[in-house]
């Protein structure tokens, strides 16, 4: 009995590690391609975090690595990036020791920075890409405070889902 080519092992498709379709602008578009040709997540040990951005390291624990995003959000004063160390995809995958240590982490750092956090939204995309809009396919939070003064304060905007096939820079408001 011949067995379809389509049922072997071989034409499953490899788990994405990242998704150049949702880079906000064209350079971060170029990086990604690149990642994805190393095969490997840029999240993990091995991957480009940790080669070209470990020095943008603030503070970590046993869980968690948190750092300032080198792409942050327009109108954004801090945008600190929480890798969970264990490759993971799915929020409930997290174990309860990674649940409750990370909001202690991301004081921790806001601290360190000297930042009076009077206020910020915690985010985190998780599973399809083209439902989440996230360009890394490694659970990881995004921590973010607009930038404020005392009259007035930052619109910071975050796209989640509506991809159509478009990147980011050339779809429509």
């Amino acid at each position: 009995m011949a067995i379809s080519k389509m049922n072997t092992h071989e034409n499953i498709d490899k788990p994405k590690i990242v998704d150049p379709r949702n880079a906000r602008n064209p350079e971060y578009q170029q990086q990604l391609l690149e990642i994805e040709k190393s095969g490997k997540c840029p999240f993990c040990p091995g991957g480009q975090t940790f080669i070209d951005e470990s020095d943008m390291f603030i503070t970590d624990n046993e869980q968690w690595l948190v750092k300032q995003s080198k792409a942050p959000y327009a109108n954004s004063a801090v945008h600190l990036v929480c890798i969970l160390r264990t490759h993971k995809i799915r929020l409930g995958e997290m174990t309860e020791a990674e649940w409750t240590s990370l909001m202690p982490l991301i004081e921790q750092a806001l601290l360190k920075l000297n930042i009076n956090n009077d206020g910020g939204s915690l985010f985190v995309r998780e599973g399809a890409t083209e439902l989440t809009g996230a360009t890394v396919c490694h659970l990881h939070f995004n921590y973010v405070i607009p930038e404020s003064s005392e009259n007035d304060t930052k619109i910071v905007t975050v796209r989640f889902g509506g991809w159509n096939g478009a990147p980011e820079w050339e779809r429509p408001n």
